[in-house]
């Protein structure tokens, strides 16, 4: 089956502890066998990555960019077609590795926000992505393999590029503010201001790429 192990368990206890075309690149073109295989592997994106998505929190900034190097590899494997073992290590590596971050990030926010809404609304994100998957993955039993890889990938990608690129970034503006001094209710206003206006729209336009 796809997707084996304890990697995803329910919402509760996890916590406590428009999707674009692959981007393949034209050296695939003509290669047979093994050698087009691992050409495929290594150029297929469908989540290429941006300046866009940087927060300006180095460590977040870097978990961010394990996590769309993980849904890339997936998306890779699943393009030629790995045998399920392979998707099942990789999904397994992907997920653990999204809740690992999302422990992180939420100490993060927790230190600069404590119990505002902010935090909290935060927190009720990451909670509804892990529901979200779970119950992607229940439909292994009534659709086909295939059809429930492409739709787990695609709300991946999409949750991922959104909640980074609006979430994230409001997140890591306020606590940028908060270093400089600003009071919470200073930094949040910061934050809003910064979201607005041309990075709206620039928000706008990037996730109808994703």
């Amino acid at each position: 089956k796809f997707v084996t192990g304890a990697s995803w368990r329910s919402s509760d206890e996890v916590m406590h502890r428009s999707r674009p075309a692959p981007r393949t690149d034209s050296r695939c073109a003509g290669q047979p066998g093994e050698e087009h295989r691992q050409t495929m592997l290594n150029t297929i994106e469908i989540f290429p990555w941006n300046r866009n998505f940087e927060t300006g929190i180095a460590e977040v900034d870097a978990q961010h960019r394990r996590l769309v190097t993980l849904l890339n590899t997936l998306v890779s494997h699943l393009t030629v077609q790995a045998d399920a073992p392979t998707l099942n290590a990789i999904f397994d590596e992907l997920s653990d590795y999204a809740v690992n971050h999302f422990a992180s990030e939420e100490q993060i926010w927790q230190e600069a926000f404590g119990d505002d809404a902010w935090a909290l609304q935060h927190h009720d994100s990451h909670t509804g992505f892990i529901d979200e998957v779970l119950r992607l993955r229940a439909e292994e039993g009534v659709k086909p393999l295939e059809t429930v890889i492409e739709d787990i990938v695609g709300f991946l990608t999409h949750w991922l590029a959104l909640h980074i690129i609006e979430s994230d970034k409001r997140m890591a503006k306020a606590v940028l503010a908060l270093r400089e001094g600003a009071t919470l209710a200073q930094a949040k206003q910061i934050a809003d201001e910064q979201m607005s206006g041309a990075t709206r729209a620039m928000i706008d336009t990037v996730m109808t790429m994703y």
